[in-house]
């Protein structure tokens, strides 16, 4: 929580029936821009829904608070969540080498999505 700075940082967590099934932060950063971070399904939520609701509540967010901009980072192996940002618009901007925690076959990516 060091650095959580509200009302731009938030986290949202996605329950049913008193079941926390996801979760999603979002960050504010300089320039207007608002991060997209650690979005998060368990299992037996995906196909739900609860994704597109946690996405689309962070877009939503972002702009009721004059960001200009969401970005956000993620994997090349993690098809249905890129499915899901390109569904609302992110384009993907940058791909490079992944992260020593990630194989070697899987490439880090950044997405982006104009509020503008």
């Amino acid at each position: 929580m060091k650095g959580f700075s509200p009302p731009r940082d938030r986290i949202l967590v996605a329950e049913v029936a008193g079941r926390h099934l996801g979760s999603v932060a979002v960050k504010g950063l300089p320039h207007e821009t608002a991060q997209l971070r650690f979005l998060l399904l368990e299992r037996s939520a995906r196909g739900l829904g609860l994704g597109r609701r946690l996405v689309g509540a962070v877009v939503d967010h972002a702009r009721a608070h004059g960001e200009r901009r969401v970005v956000l980072d993620t994997a090349s192996d993690l098809d249905a969540a890129r499915a899901l940002y390109a569904a609302f618009g992110f384009a993907k901007t940058r791909s490079f080498a992944g992260a020593p925690w990630l194989p070697a076959r899987v490439r880090s990516e950044r997405w982006e999505l104009d509020l503008t």
